[in-house]
């Protein structure tokens, strides 16, 4: 082969490797455009986008190109079996439910060209993230890392993600912390763990043998005293119960607000949801100090995202107020999610459309679903200028504008 051939074909491979996402990098297309989608979303999404189109499901890279690979019908043709549940690709590899004829099902993965890499099925198979991924064999939870090789042997009777390193697993009916990176058990837990929270700032509540709420970090140390109730951390501070009140601690375990609230929410940019007559159930909003900064008004009060927080009335209609306690629209929608990028969905009736946040219809009700990115801390509609929306069970991602951008319906 020629030295020419070779340049050749290591510039055709490199544009392959970077279409796919499997280089980090933010590629352009052999026609030198950009990507559709930006590295933002590529990182909530995957490496390729799943788009619903009425019965049928399609893949398309981040240009807008059909993945042919990817067809439900072929892939379910390879493995002798009905394919269903194929969304997100995360390292490289997406997770698949898979049907005999026979009733028997299982669950697997599939790579870019629509094939199983392991060649194994398993009771149960979660995404992929930071190179490792749980599945169930038999009865029993192990993990596995992105060559089908188990890193974690299969013999834990359930196992939940904890962080990017760790994970739980439950043994002679209580929870265990597993070291994922160095194959052990963390043996530093003072406490029989009954049921358990979700890491946030290296901490997370446990639920011991008195039933009682305490917060340990991911050594398992115990960092607080013992509670009646307690909500998960969230931005450094969680409300916690304790003699029917409600107070605050920080990411320490510290107690920094007494409890004496009838109830608190989530802590977020600085103000949290309370109730303080559990009679009258009217929500406003706190500071971390306990001080009352917006007054209690509302039939619900959920956490600030970007500025501006969903309230609701007596009838359970939407608004969305500032910090100041001021409303940024009229009570008129019937439901809405946060604001991301400046822009939140709400919906009117049976149709969904998107305002600013001053409040202005910015696009106007028109879609049958707006589709959250799959990310606990991306609750709104857009990411990297794009919202994946619903027509007619067609799905398709539209801009800032409202127009079509990628997976749209042909003329």
């Amino acid at each position: 082969m020629t030295r020419k051939k070779i340049n050749s074909f290591q510039n055709y491979f490199f544009i392959l490797l970077c279409v796919l996402g499997i280089l980090a990098c933010n590629p352009v297309s052999d026609k030198g455009e950009e990507p559709i989608l930006q590295q933002e979303s590529k990182h909530i999404i995957g490496e390729f986008v799943s788009l619903q189109q009425k019965t049928e499901k399609v893949f398309i890279d981040y240009y807008g190109n059909p993945q042919h690979n990817l067809n439900f019908e072929d892939i379910s043709q390879k493995v002798d079996g009905k394919i269903s549940g194929l969304e997100h690709f995360h390292d490289g590899l997406a997770v698949v439910f898979y049907e005999k004829d026979d009733g028997t099902a299982k669950w697997g993965y599939i790579n870019p060209q629509g094939e199983n890499p392991f060649n194994t099925w398993f009771e149960y198979a979660s995404e992929f993230e930071n190179g490792w991924a749980i599945v169930k064999e038999r009865i029993f939870w192990g993990a596995i890392d992105t060559k089908g090789k188990f890193i974690v042997e299969p013999k834990y009777i359930g196992m939940l993600k904890a962080t990017d390193k760790t994970a739980w697993v439950l043994k002679d009916n209580q929870w265990f912390l597993f070291d994922i990176i160095n194959n052990k058990t963390i043996n530093n837990l003072e406490h029989k763990v009954l049921d358990k929270g979700k890491f946030e700032n290296g901490i997370c509540w446990i639920k011991n043998q008195r039933g009682k709420k305490v917060f340990i970090n991911e050594k398992g140390e115990t960092l607080s005293q013992e509670f009646d109730d307690a909500n998960n951390i969230h931005q450094g501070l969680a409300s916690v119960k304790k003699d029917n009140k409600w107070g605050l601690i920080n990411a320490q375990g510290e107690l920094i607000l007494r409890p004496q609230f009838d109830y608190l929410g989530l802590h977020s940019e600085g103000l949290i949801p309370f109730i303080n007559n559990d009679d009258i159930k009217k929500w406003g909003y706190i500071d971390i100090e306990g001080n009352v900064k917006i007054e209690p008004q509302f039939a619900l009060a959920l956490p600030f995202r970007n500025g501006l927080a969903k309230v609701k009335n007596k009838e359970m209609k939407v608004a969305f107020i500032s910090k100041d306690g001021n409303n940024i629209c009229d009570y008129k929608y019937d439901e809405g999610l946060d604001f991301e990028e400046s822009l939140a969905a709400v919906r009117q009736g049976t149709k969904w459309g998107f305002i600013n946040d001053s409040g202005n219809l910015n696009i106007t009700p028109q879609f049958d679903k707006v589709i959250p990115f799959p990310h606990e801390h991306k609750r709104g509609g857009f990411s990297g200028g794009l919202a994946k929306v619903e027509v007619d069970a067609y799905q398709f991602f539209i801009n800032e504008q409202g127009k079509c951008v990628l997976g749209c319906l042909e003329n």
